[in-house]
């Protein structure tokens, strides 16, 4: 368990260090001194929201003075010449603060913090960016009016701060990229069914493109509950421990027989003009009779538009029509399951999963 241990610390440690600098449009607008001139001040478009990204570090910078305060040095790494922003956030047409739209830039808070505790191996974690979110979500709340150049300028100092970054090499600056709001963008997609009632609704997207990693939580979670012998071990040293007896079933005849058989095939189909083909039929056979299948399945793998929905839909329709036939048993549907509480809930809308009760 201890290597499975380390890949997951790696691959966790790994989502941290993407350096983000926003794409240029022919509407983003960089502001570097006081006579540069607010686009929301200029002329204030209801049919727009701000994403404003502050400060400019140039990650090769970063990395050494990393490098600096542990005390190492690496002649060989590749110079990395990309740049990052320090922190992101939204503002409305007329140039206030979207409520919970601040983020800091998780590469540039993960190396900050190795630099202020002269230590590579520390613990970094998703509650102390969360709580340093909440806190200048906080503060620029506060603020309660159109923001302007010496408002982005504290605040670019007071995260500098929070981070405790000094850099003699970081620069302020603002870039400005304007965006349609999410409920223009509906308009524009569907101008004739727009009903009055969606109008009136102030329905705008709070995230920036520098997004926080969509897997950090779900590896955290699993590196901290998976025991030995659980299925995902063999996903996760699958490199260290590859399979010696693998069964190359498209052009194993016996195999290919074997899951074409009549009893193989799912009861329900998903509504289509087309049937899968081959070698997905196959693979639906097998990803319903995993019982069966002694490998296990983990994942469905392949570029885009070679049928891996396809293939997934046809499972999901199974699914429904076997669920329909167990709960068919039962006097009442919701006696079928039992309500349970996650381990680590995503958020306070999905705390609770339902496990089915066999008979």
């Amino acid at each position: 368990m201890d290597k499975t241990q380390k890949i997951l610390n790696y691959w966790y440690n790994l989502e941290f260090f993407s350096p983000f600098w926003p794409e240029k449009t022919k509407d983003t607008v960089y502001i570097n001194n006081m006579n540069n001139r607010m686009p929301w001040i200029v002329k204030a478009d209801p049919k727009y929201t701000y994403d404003v990204y502050l400060g400019k570090i140039k990650s090769q910078d970063l990395i050494m003075d990393m490098l600096d305060s542990i005390g190492e040095k690496d002649d060989a790494i590749e110079k990395d010449n990309s740049l990052s922003c320090i922190c992101a956030f939204k503002l409305a047409s007329d140039g206030t603060y979207i409520e919970e739209s601040f983020s800091v830039s998780t590469f540039v808070w993960a190396v900050a913090k190795i630099i202020a505790e002269k230590n590579l191996r520390t613990d970094l974690s998703t509650v102390e960016i969360d709580k340093l979110n909440s806190e200048m979500n906080d503060i620029l709340t506060s603020v309660g009016n159109k923001l302007e150049y010496k408002d982005l300028e504290k605040f670019y100092t007071i995260v500098m701060e929070k981070i405790l970054l000094n850099l003699n090499n970081s620069v302020f600056c603002a870039v400005i990229n304007k965006k349609f709001t999410k409920k223009e963008n509906e308009k524009r997609k569907e101008k004739s069914k727009q009903s009055v009632q969606e109008d009136e609704e102030d329905d705008i997207d709070t995230n920036t493109d520098m997004l926080s990693s969509f897997y950090v939580s779900d590896i955290d979670m699993i590196r901290r509950k998976v025991q030995k012998g659980d299925k995902i071990v063999k996903y996760i040293e699958a490199l260290n421990k590859p399979t010696i007896d693998r069964t190359e079933i498209d052009i194993d005849v016996s195999q290919m027989k074997k899951w074409l058989s009549p009893e193989k095939y799912p009861l329900g189909k998903w509504p289509s003009i087309y049937n899968p083909s081959l070698m997905q039929q196959i693979a639906i056979n097998i990803g319903i009779s995993d019982n069966e299948y002694p490998g296990g399945i983990f994942s469905i793998n392949g570029p885009p538009g070679t049928g891996k929905t396809t293939l997934l839909k046809e499972i999901i329709a199974s699914n429904i029509v076997e669920r329909a036939l167990l709960l068919s048993e039962y006097q009442e549907p919701d006696d079928a399951f039992l309500q349970c509480q996650f381990d680590s809930p995503e958020n306070d809308y999905l705390k609770y999963y339902y496990r089915y009760l066999s008979r």
